[in-house]
């Protein structure tokens, strides 16, 4: 064997077991890492402001930082938190003795009932169908599921108490030395500056998009969907209003899954008013809010080319939530707009020696932390230089 190819595969494979055991080390704080990225990539427009006052002292520009997110967010999400899980073990024994006082002949024998009925039954048998136990052990199941998880308070507080203070930590070392990280980590991708630019800009845009258009609008979904629950008096406003805020994540479902159950629940329980008040307010406001906000958000905030498609957006939503759990929202798109470019960029590569994407050595960054940034819209000065990328 060649010993320039013998010393090739067996660098390859030390590399790459060195790499597994750098995943294994730092795999149990992936999630921190990747929240206080995206945390920082947001906020770093601020963060540059701050600095350009305070240049030669990053460390205080960082802990400023990091002390007005957590009292912005993080705080906010604690509070919620906690009084999310007092209202799980209200509601679950709420819902098991509104089910049990609920008069389902008065419902079944309604007149939209009876002709609902005999539309399906055209279809279905539903003679077969005791709908009266069905809904019966739905609830009694929903309602058990609710108390269990209400008794992992303590679990699921100190996590998340551990997962804010690891979180709080990263975002202080991105801030202050992101930057010459992302510059590190850019030096090492043998492509041209103008393709790395391309890549870098677009992951920026496509976490913005996926946190303005997607947390922000489900944010204020969920909260206009509190806010009708408190008005009208339903029960657990704050827990239905968190749960309307998860169901706008998926493009095709959205808050209308909880509210619409809830008019029905008040028009046969003798509230038509209330009713027919939750379902103009779904309609008019929860879903106008969506149709008008979320486009709004992403259009300020990503390019045209940078945004998928509805049906490819809903499934790699779904399928991220089940991999990455809440962090998918975000790394699910992320991971499909970073795939397409790299084949945009294969595709760069095969077409002539022009579009090379292979560059000479690089040479260091002489920029001091100080320094603003240069806009990604930029050209580059050289072939073999890259534009300082934005930060991480």
């Amino acid at each position: 064997m060649d010993k320039r190819l013998f010393f090739t595969l067996t660098f390859a494979l030390l590399l790459g077991a060195m790499l597994f055991q750098l995943y294994l080390i730092f795999e149990p704080f992936f999630s921190s890492l990747l929240w206080a990225g995206i945390l920082v990539t947001l906020s770093y427009p601020w963060y540059k402001k701050l600095l350009a006052r305070m240049p030669q002292r990053p460390e205080i520009a960082s802990l400023l930082m990091c002390t007005g997110l957590t009292l912005l967010l993080l705080l906010p999400a604690t509070l919620v938190l906690v009084l999310l899980f007092q209202d799980l073990s209200k509601s679950a024994i709420n819902l098991s003795n509104s089910v049990q006082k609920l008069d389902f002949n008065t419902m079944i024998n309604h007149p939209l009932v009876v002709k609902a009925m005999a539309f399906a039954s055209q279809y279905v048998d539903l003679s077969t169908i005791d709908l009266r136990t069905a809904a019966v052990n739905t609830v009694r199941s929903l309602s058990e599921f609710m108390l269990e998880r209400s008794r992992d308070f303590f679990a699921v507080f100190s996590g998340f108490f551990v997962l804010v203070a690891l979180i709080e930590i990263n975002m202080f070392f991105l801030f202050r030395d992101g930057r010459r990280f992302v510059q590190f980590v850019g030096n090492l991708i043998p492509v041209a500056a103008e393709q790395k630019n391309m890549v870098i800009k677009r992951v920026k845009e496509v976490i913005n998009a996926s946190i303005y258009g997607s947390v922000v609008t489900a944010a204020v979904q969920g909260g206009l969907g509190g806010i009708a629950f408190i008005v009208l008096g339903l029960p657990s406003a704050i827990l239905w209003g968190v749960v309307m805020m998860i169901m706008s994540f998926l493009p095709l479902v959205g808050p209308f899954v909880i509210w619409m159950p809830a008019a029905a629940w008040l028009f046969f329980d003798g509230h038509p008013i209330k009713a027919i008040m939750l379902v103009l307010w779904g309609v008019l406001v929860i879903g106008t809010s969506d149709n008008i906000l979320r486009p709004l958000l992403i259009s300020s905030v990503s390019s045209e080319g940078n945004r998928l498609n509805t049906l490819v957006l809903f499934l790699s939503v779904l399928g991220g939530i089940k991999v990455f759990g809440f962090l998918g929202i975000v790394l699910a798109p992320l991971a499909i707009v970073f795939t397409l470019t790299l084949l945009e960029l294969m595709q760069m590569a095969f077409k002539g020696p022009d579009m090379a994407l292979v560059t000479g050595p690089e040479e260091p960054p002489t920029t001091s932390p100080a320094q603003d940034i240069q806009p990604l819209s930029l050209p580059v000065s050289t072939p073999d230089t890259i534009e300082e990328p934005p930060h991480v």
